[in-house]
């Protein structure tokens, strides 16, 4: 009986924070994770690495806007599509 009333009081304590339940994330919680993800998402569509990728995510998490990106005139686009890709080195 009287290791009863000692294992007891053990297992209560031990048991009482798995039964804690954790409150729902706020609104602001919920915000900054939906533009978290949608910052890497696009990060890596960019494939941005490195010093860019974390300048990127702070600018995308801070809310400001990148510069789009110049559309290629026609004459740059028949160049671009000419120009083979370099072979990797074996």
């Amino acid at each position: 009986m009287r290791a009863l009333s000692l294992v007891l009081p053990i297992i209560l304590g031990l048991a009482a924070p798995a039964l804690a339940q954790t409150p729902a994330p706020s609104a602001a919680q919920s915000a900054q994770r939906e533009r978290m993800k949608s910052c890497n998402v696009d990060a890596g569509s960019q494939k941005l690495a490195g010093s860019a990728r974390k300048g990127f995510m702070a600018d995308c998490l801070a809310g400001k806007t990148a510069t789009p990106a110049k559309e290629l005139t026609p004459q740059q686009a028949k160049m671009k599509s000419a120009t083979p890709m370099p072979r990797p080195r074996a």
